[in-house]
């Protein structure tokens, strides 16, 4: 025999093959769900966080600029001040 001739190679693949990529899709598919969860939680605690503390922040500067309104309004108030601008209200 020479080896001629006609010839048919046929080979069929498994289901358990296709049923292992099938369980590998959807295993990779749940970590990506997972991770993605994960991520968005701690974003938005990071995002809350920051944000209360800027609250917070602001209701401290927004005290202490109250307070450094207050003493400098005392500091530059003279005993005559509110009798001078009485007569000139008055002369109006």
């Amino acid at each position: 025999s020479t080896g001629e001739g006609d010839a048919t190679l046929r080979f069929e693949t498994p289901i358990t093959r296709w049923l292992m990529l099938l369980g590998q899709v959807v295993l990779w598919g749940l970590v990506i769900v997972y991770l993605l969860r994960v991520r968005v939680r701690v974003d938005e605690s990071s995002i809350l966080t920051s944000s209360s503390e800027s609250d917070t922040a602001a209701a401290d500067d927004a005290t202490n600029a109250a307070k450094i309104d207050s003493a400098v309004a005392s500091a530059t108030h003279k005993p005559g001040d509110a009798l001078i601008s009485s007569i000139l209200s008055d002369d109006a």
